[in-house]
């Protein structure tokens, strides 16, 4: 796979983890996807330190992921989904 792909992959991956969780609720849309994916960040014009409390947020949640795999299902799920793809990121 080549590296484009993988960063892709991680960040649909990160994403898709906000979705479960009801304090991203009051971030925008648009500041979610940026923190998860640089190129979004470069598109949307946000400053690192405009992201910095989401990316704080989706690095919570991802640790968070790893824990709590084996009790929470809608995490469960999301990881063996991104798990069964060829690539290899460190979630499986």
């Amino acid at each position: 796979m080549d590296q484009d792909f993988s960063l892709e992959f991680l960040a649909n991956y990160l994403a898709e983890l906000t979705l479960l969780d009801y304090g991203f609720l009051k971030f925008f849309p648009s500041r979610i996807a940026a923190s998860a994916n640089p190129t979004l960040k470069h598109y949307t014009n946000y400053k690192a330190l405009e992201l910095k409390t989401v990316v704080l947020e989706i690095h919570r949640i991802q640790m968070d992921a790893k824990e709590d795999a084996t009790t929470n299902l809608s995490q469960k799920a999301i990881r063996e989904k991104y798990s069964q793809q060829k690539v290899c990121l460190g979630i499986s």
